[in-house]
């Protein structure tokens, strides 16, 4: 499975989205000043998570983008 977020560069995410790991990046086109970014899963995701998981996940983290990773943080 592959994660997708939207998010602005303080890391705030407005938009998270999974997709099979064969298939290509999703297109999107976001507002300006928000991020496109595939990032790792973070623990206790998985395949099909429900709705309710990801929408908990948006609100409990941010993302940080360190060089090439990006990576969930809990706030």
């Amino acid at each position: 499975m592959r994660l997708f977020v939207v998010h602005d560069a303080e890391g705030r995410i407005y938009e998270a989205l999974t997709c099979p790991s064969d298939v290509p990046a999703p297109g999107l086109a976001t507002a300006p000043g928000r991020y496109l970014t595939e990032m790792e899963p973070p623990e206790g995701f998985a395949d099909g998570s429900n709705s309710d998981f990801i929408r908990e996940f948006m609100k409990t983290h941010r993302v940080e983008v360190t060089g090439q990773k990006a990576i969930a943080v809990r706030h």
